[in-house]
């Protein structure tokens, strides 16, 4: 007799938590605000028991507090972790566009920057001016003028490769 192929799936907690923190994200749930128990689970039509194991998670993240006889409340999202998460972008960003340079070829890295500056270009017009705070998109066009001008020497691809992995070039 031979064993089933069972496909790996998510605790249903997991599916709870990643509900909860896409709230929190998006401002369903604002800092300062109650998430219940049971009114999550009414909500999504299971029993307490996933909900409970999913916000115990998501106070592990430091996304909630857990306050006794009151519940979990959503904690506010701070500068530094607004920071953690750019720091943690430029830094993967950085490592993936070190691995791309040693191996796409001057066009595919041209078409890519044209692409970038085609997007900015884009987001600045139809958003009413710009939708960066700041000197950013004046920045990012000298920044890909510089690395279209580079893309004969892979050397200088890597060095902004590795440049952007140290933090935003345009801090």
């Amino acid at each position: 007799m031979s064993v089933p192929d069972f496909t790996a799936r998510p605790q249903l907690s997991e599916d709870v938590a990643r509900y909860v923190r896409k709230r929190i994200f998006d401002g369903t749930y604002s800092a300062g605000e109650y998430v219940r128990l049971d009114q999550l689970a009414a909500e999504l039509g299971i029993s307490v028991t996933p909900v409970r194991e999913a916000l115990f998670e998501l106070r592990s993240e430091g996304l909630l507090a857990q306050q006794p006889r009151r519940g979990f409340v959503v904690l506010p999202v701070t500068e530094r972790d607004l920071a953690d998460v750019a720091n943690l972008q430029a830094h993967v960003g950085g490592e993936l566009a070190a691995r791309a340079a040693a191996s796409i070829d001057d066009e595919q890295l041209r078409l890519g920057l044209i692409l970038v500056i085609a997007r900015v270009h884009y987001a600045e017009r139809y958003t009413g001016g710009t939708p960066f705070p700041g000197p950013l998109p004046c920045k990012i066009r000298i920044l890909c003028v510089q690395l279209v001008t580079a893309c004969s020497r892979r050397r200088q691809v890597g060095y902004w490769a590795n440049m952007s992995a140290r933090g935003p070039l345009w801090a």
